[in-house]
């Protein structure tokens, strides 16, 4: 039970470093206006 909770948070952690990824790499593609949001 435990052990599933881990892997459910690791899991979870892994997904939002790539959301956060995935915005930067956003930002930085629209050229100015993204580098003044980053």
């Amino acid at each position: 039970e435990i052990s599933r909770n881990v892997q459910q948070a690791a899991h979870g952690t892994r997904r939002v470093s790539t959301n956060i990824g995935d915005v930067q790499r956003g930002a930085s593609e629209t050229g100015s206006e993204g580098r003044i949001q980053a």
